[in-house]
């Protein structure tokens, strides 16, 4: 703890409880979800096929994924034109957990997307980096 020059004890900064910031979280993070449902209509970005949200196959299931991911970027991690709704196998095809196969990139540039209001062109690669398809939206 520290203290004072006096040997006083300084207050301890208070703030709201981690329950009240995660009920807050929670509610911006649902805010978030459902604007980016809404501005894409229900459709995977990438494959321009319907999903729902709670759908059991990941195939039709759709995920809001991040182009520039909350880890490297968490000034963006709430900002709806960093998030795109993808069906849940594009979404991990497009991290880690899939080798990064499919490529999300400026049509005009070719440089990395960065922008989902802006169109977006995906072009999945298979295993020994050919391309299988590759779609703009």
């Amino acid at each position: 703890m520290s203290t004072s020059s006096e040997g006083c004890a300084f207050p301890k900064k208070i703030g709201p409880s981690k329950q009240a910031r995660n009920a807050r979280n929670a509610s911006l993070r649902r805010q978030l979800r459902n604007t980016i449902w809404l501005r894409d209509r229900g459709v995977s970005r990438a494959s321009g096929r319907p999903v729902e949200p709670n759908h059991y196959s990941m195939h039709w299931r759709g995920e809001v994924c991040h182009i520039q991911s909350r880890g490297s970027c968490p000034a963006r991690k709430m900002d709806p034109t960093n998030c795109i709704l993808l069906s849940a196998a594009e979404h991990q095809l497009s991290d880690g957990r899939g080798g990064y196969r499919l490529k999300l990139t400026d049509p005009e540039t070719g440089e990395p997307a960065t922008d989902a209001s802006k169109p977006i062109l995906f072009t999945l690669y298979n295993s020994a980096g050919k391309v299988v398809w590759s779609r703009t939206s």
